[in-house]
């Protein structure tokens, strides 16, 4: 499989005007050959950006391969030289750390609540930088939206994951029915999670309907309520009531969500000790690619097909990213952004980590080369031509589910941002009113999630409100600040 994926990789990159090739070739090749792609204007204008950039760097990605993957940007930027500084695990605390010893780096990655950095001080704006570079077409307009904080924008999307379903094929064989097209709609989700919960086997495992499902029924809706056109939580929108009540009538079937059944339950109908989903009695589990790690190696046939949607309104997905930025102590600034658009959405750099992705060395504790590891993957933030041809073999070859390929091919028009806790100050304490509300008066059946909507549309929103204006005050001091600097 990795031969054939390397082969039609190198085909594919043999066509385009990049600025590096990937070779066939692993024995004695770092990935890069030259093609004379380059023009001689373009090579000089790399040759006259300059300067030391000191990339945050995940402690997990010191290996050669990582290496290399850098010095492949070295190599198309000869004057600048990059040096990484290590994280352990949380970010904030470590530019926490090095803030206050006057050290910050220049350039990170990060997946976790972007405003904090934000009211720091610590973000460099990317208005200017983004606006003039060719490949931020590739990106979802409604990403850099997210990032955007009084009008400027602090971070580029540096890699995309998608929620969906995992279904298992074989058991769907079993139950004499065929795979449901990609654009699957929720009456089909339902249907077959009836028809797969008998007395051994269950139709699905748990339910997030009730949180992930708002957005399936309206255009307009998010995850959890919120609505991703005004920014503002509407539970009193018909979506919530609708998604809280399919979740009940799933709960209330006995023995349709394996996980959500009494320890008695569940021994007497799949066995003591028994994993009802890796033993294959499950047809279908909520999954993300993020869970891939443990997925891949179920001992049945799968696919995973994004959320079923409303016919009405045709498919739509959450989409949820993890970020690149650029420090504001950056000393060389377009250097930094020249190594930060190589780490999230260039194309250049999104097809060097593919390569590196799909020829990940291993080495034992002496450093000797034990063979190549399983093909990894995570899906970039640049969806040109180029990419996504790579993206798709990647599929063809069974590296990459389809339908979170699917969704990487439609993300654009049919995507909408998940994550909204990562944008949006003290999202989980604006939100805390929901869980006590929710679990304590709705699931028991003690009140219908319509009538406690309009309630939480005023607790939750005020609570919004108050978090937003006091950000809102604390980036201007900060944007005002950074202008002064320059």
């Amino acid at each position: 499989m990795r031969a054939k994926f390397l082969t039609r990789i190198l085909l594919i990159l043999c066509i385009v005007p990049l600025f590096f090739l990937v070779a066939c070739n692993r024995e004695g090749d770092n990935g890069a050959v030259d093609t004379g792609a380059d023009s001689v204007a373009a090579a000089d204008a790399r040759a006259q950006i300059h300067g030391h950039v000191r990339f945050a760097d995940y402690s997990w990605n010191e290996s050669p391969n990582h290496e290399e993957f850098l010095q492949r940007f070295m190599d198309m930027y000869p004057n600048i030289t990059v040096e990484r500084v290590w994280v352990p695990y949380d970010m904030a605390n470590q530019l926490t750390a090095w803030a206050a010893a006057g050290d910050l780096p220049c350039v990170a990655i990060g997946w976790d609540y972007l405003p904090f950095y934000a009211t720091q001080g610590w973000l460099h704006p990317l208005c200017d930088f983004v606006a003039n570079d060719p490949d931020a077409q590739w990106m979802p307009e409604f990403y850099l939206e997210a990032f955007t904080f009084n009008g400027m924008l602090y971070a580029v999307p540096a890699y995309f994951q998608f929620n969906g379903v995992m279904i298992n094929l074989d058991l769907l064989d079993q139950l004499n029915e065929d795979p449901p097209p990609f654009d699957w709609t929720i009456d089909e989700f339902l249907r077959l999670a009836h028809v797969a919960t008998t007395t051994t086997t269950s139709g699905f495992t748990w339910s997030p309907i009730s949180q992930y499902f708002t957005g399936q029924f309206d255009p307009d809706m998010g995850m959890r309520g919120f609505n991703t056109t005004t920014r503002r939580f509407e539970f009193s929108h018909p979506s919530w009531a609708r998604t809280v009540n399919m979740d009940l009538e799933l709960r209330a079937v006995p023995g349709l969500l394996s996980d959500w059944m009494s320890d008695e339950d569940h021994a007497r109908k799949f066995g003591e000790g028994t994993d009802a989903l890796g033993a294959g009695l499950v047809l279908m589990a909520p999954i993300a690619t993020w869970n891939w790690s443990w997925a891949r190696h179920m001992a049945f046939n799968f696919e995973i097909w994004p959320q079923p949607s409303d016919p009405s309104v045709g498919s739509r997905f959450p989409i949820h990213a993890d970020f690149g930025f650029m420090l504001s102590t950056a000393q060389y600034p377009e250097a930094a952004y020249a190594l930060l658009r190589y780490l999230t959405f260039s194309t250049e750099g999104t097809l060097s980590r593919l390569y590196m992705d799909n020829n990940f060395r291993e080495y034992d504790d002496d450093g000797v080369f034990t063979g190549y590891a399983t093909p990894h993957w995570i899906l970039p933030s640049n969806g040109s031509p180029e990419v996504l041809a790579v993206i798709r073999q990647m599929g063809d070859d069974g590296i990459i589910p389809g339908g979170f390929i699917y969704q990487f091919e439609n993300m654009a028009t049919a995507g909408f941002i998940g994550d909204w806790q990562k944008w949006i100050p003290n999202f989980w304490p604006i939100l805390e009113p929901f869980w006590s509300i929710f679990y304590d008066r709705v699931v028991p059946g003690e009140i219908a999630a319509s009538a406690v909507a309009a309630e939480l549309d005023e607790i939750i929103n005020a609570n919004l409100d108050r978090e937003m204006a006091e950000f809102e005050r604390i980036m201007a001091d900060v944007q005002a600040e950074f202008a002064a600097r320059q």
